[in-house]
C-alpha cells in the first residue's frame, strides 16, 4: 500500500507539534511542584513530513558537547558505529530480516536493568503511536519521573522507541528512505538561531542485523542533546531518540547552566537500547 498523497503530508506537516528536545517534564516527589509545561520547538519550514509518522522529520537539536563532557556520565568506550557515512551517498535501504505480522508491547522490548542504567528515574509510557497507511505502529517512551542526582547535577535521560510493521521490506525501505534522506541534509551542518543547532556527522551502525544510520545533535543554548537512529530491517523501521542532559542543581528543564551528555555517550547508549529491541522483536 502507497503512503499518504501528497496533499495529505502537507495538512499532516502543518499540524505537527514537537516535543521540546532535552526538555523533560516529569512528577517530582517529596512535595515538589509539577513542572510547567513545556513549548514546543519552531519546525524547520524546508523539511519534508516523514510517512513513517506523519510529522515532519527533524533530527532532534544537537551541538557538539563542551569540552568537560558530562558530569555524570563516566568515560565510555566509543560506540561500534562506523566511520562517519558520506553525507552525498544515498543509502541503498536494502535489508534482509525476518517478516513480521504483528508487534509486542514496545514496552516490553527494554528491560528494566537497562532503562535504569541508561535512564534513572525512567518510567515506561506507551506513546499515541496508531497504525496507518498501511503499517502497523506502537511506541513506548520511558520519560524522567524523579529526580537523578549526581555530582549536583540532576541527570536528565529520556528514551523514545518506535517500532512500524509494513507489509513488506519495499515498503519499509521507502519509508526508512525517507527519514534517512533527513539525517542526510542536517549531518554535519548548523542552522543558526533561532534553531541554534549543530548537528555530528552521519553514522552507520553495523551491528542491529540491518541497514541503520543515526546522528547526535545539541541544541547549543539550551545544552539539551540526544542521538537519533533509524534501523530497517525485514519489513519493520526502528526509530530509537536517546535524550541526555545534565541540569545544575535540582533543575528539571535544561538551561545554559546545562551540560550536554558527550557525543560517544549518546551514540553508545543509542546503540546499545536498539539492540535490545532489536533482540526482543526479532526471533
Amino acid at each position: 500500500m502507497s503512503g499518504p498523497p501528497k496533499w495529505a503530508l502537507g495538512m499532516i506537516a502543518g499540524a505537527a507539534a514537537f516535543t521540546l528536545l532535552g526538555g523533560v517534564a516529569f512528577a517530582v516527589s517529596g512535595g515538589d511542584p509539577e513542572p510547567p509545561p513545556v513549548a514546543a520547538p519552531p519546525v524547520l519550514p524546508s523539511v519534508k513530513p516523514s510517512k513513517l509518522t506523519g510529522t515532519p522529520v527533524v533530527p532532534p537539536p544537537s551541538a557538539l558537547p563542551d569540552s568537560s563532557g558530562s558530569p555524570s556520565a563516566d568515560p565510555a568506550e566509543s560506540p561500534s558505529v562506523g566511520a562517519s557515512a558520506d553525507v552525498s551517498a544515498t543509502p541503498s535501504a536494502q535489508s534482509t530480516g525476518p517478516t513480521l505480522t504483528e508487534i509486542p508491547e514496545v514496552c516490553d522490548l527494554l528491560g528494566e536493568s537497562t532503562v535504569k542504567r541508561l535512564a534513572p528515574q525512567g518510567a515506561a509510557e506507551p506513546d499515541s503511536s496508531r497504525d496507518g497507511y498501511g503499517a502497523l505502529r506502537k511506541g513506548c517512551q520511558w520519560n524522567q519521573k524523579g529526580y537523578a542526582m549526581k555530582n549536583g547535577y540532576n541527570q536528565s535521560r529520556t528514551i523514545h522507541v518506535k517500532v512500524a510493521v509494513y507489509p513488506d521490506s519495499a515498503q519499509a525501505a521507502e519509508d526508512a528512505d525517507f527519514s534517512w534522506d533527513s539525517m542526510r541534509d542536517f549531518a554535519g551542518t548548523t542552522r543558526p538561531a533561532p534553531y541554534n543547532t549543530v548537528y555530528g556527522e552521519l553514522q552507520t551502525i553495523t551491528t542491529l542485523g540491518g541497514e541503520a544510520y543515526g546522528v547526535y545533535s545539541m541544541d547549543k543554548v539550551r545544552k539539551s542533546a540526544n542521538a537519533w537512529l533509524l534501523l530497517h530491517i525485514g519489513n519493520s523501521v526502528v526509530e530509537v531518540r536517546y535524550f541526555g542532559t545534565d541540569n545544575k542543581g535540582r533543575e528539571i528543564l535544561s538551561n545554559k547552566n546545562s551540560r550536554p551528555v558527550a557525543e560517544d555517550i549518546l551514540l553508545k547508549g543509542m546503540e546499545e537500547i536498539a539492540k535490545e529491541v532489536v533482540g526482543n522483536l526479532v526471533p
